[in-house]
């Protein structure tokens, strides 16, 4: 359970970007308007892959994303650094949307989980976020 995102809710949502179909995976809810603050940084990690016709990865593929998910939420997420509120797969790339307080200690605690990993194809990126527009976009596309 997280402490930012108590109830643990998440929803699935599928679409289609240039024909290919997406799937979004996010947080059911926003996060106190407290815990948006303290935790306003938004890091997006993004994996490229070739896609099946589909627009999907690979199983194999699919496999090594899901364990570097599984990394991170057994240690970033549980340590409290940071906190994944979207994941969105589709169309040759997989993005993870995490907020942390903290960048450099994010960078640390994400190397720390790869320990003894082989080197994944991330791409890592961070804004400022205070508002959570990168979950909030989302959320409100679900509700309408």
């Amino acid at each position: 359970m997280s402490p930012i995102f108590p109830n643990d809710d998440w929803t699935v949502a599928e679409g289609e970007i240039d024909g290919n179909p997406v799937v979004v995976r996010m947080r059911s809810s926003m996060p106190s308007q407290a815990d948006r603050e303290l935790f306003s940084r938004l890091i997006i990690v993004s994996w490229k892959y070739s896609p099946t016709p589909s627009g999907m990865p690979e199983s194999d593929v699919h496999s090594q994303m899901n364990i570097l998910e599984d990394a991170l939420e057994s240690g970033t997420e549980h340590r409290g650094v940071a906190y994944q509120a979207v994941s969105i797969t589709g169309g040759g790339e997989k993005e993870w949307r995490y907020y942390t307080s903290d960048i450099s200690q994010f960078l640390q605690s994400l190397n720390d989980d790869l320990t003894g990993h082989d080197p994944y194809p991330i791409e890592i990126q961070e804004y400022e976020d205070q508002e959570w527009n990168g979950l909030a976009e989302f959320l409100s596309e679900a509700k309408s």
